[in-house]
């Protein structure tokens, strides 16, 4: 093996390394697909809201599309109007 790939191996291998022990994101993401009318919001620990007037109120739950809501702990609702509880 030559000394580049070596040196290129070893620096993606601690690059890698560090990015495994950095601390997860504690709070929830939103995206904006149009900014005139978006109304989202991630409240939950770890949630995400992508799309138009989505909520994701649960821990790590995702809400993405069009009116939607994933309320319960690890829900995820997709598309348009769908609300995901804890059961």
């Amino acid at each position: 093996m030559h000394r580049t790939t070596q040196l290129a191996l070893a620096t993606a291998s601690v690059i890698a390394l560090s990015l495994s022990f950095a601390a997860p994101a504690l709070a929830g993401g939103v995206c904006q697909l149009n900014p005139d009318r978006f109304g989202n919001s991630a409240t939950g620990n770890v949630a995400v809201a992508c799309g138009y007037d989505n909520t994701a109120r649960g821990v790590q739950s995702t809400a993405y599309g069009l009116g939607n809501e994933a309320l319960g702990r690890n829900a995820s609702a997709f598309g348009f109007g769908n609300e995901a509880r804890d059961t």
